[in-house]
């Protein structure tokens, strides 16, 4: 699987607070609706927030990325 679409992806959705639904991201950022749902099912960092629709008896997800700490440090030892 190519992920030349995963950061302007994530970089969208980052940017919508609200989260977008695969027609908008493919909209927005001209890519193929079927692609970006591709890149997005390869994603471990976004998920479906939501519901939306029903359009035409079918309902749209609307995606989210997480925001991941550049650092983010591993714990040191174990807790009891």
């Amino acid at each position: 699987m190519k992920v030349r679409h995963h950061k302007r992806i994530r970089e969208a959705l980052r940017a919508y607070d609200d989260g977008m639904t695969c027609k908008q991201l493919s909209a927005t950022l001209g890519i193929a609706e079927r692609q970006v749902r591709q890149s997005l099912d390869s994603m471990p960092d976004v998920y479906i927030d939501r519901w939306d629709g029903p359009f035409q008896g079918s309902y749209a997800g609307v995606w989210c990325a997480v925001h991941v700490p550049e650092n983010c440090p591993h714990p040191k030892g174990k807790k009891s």
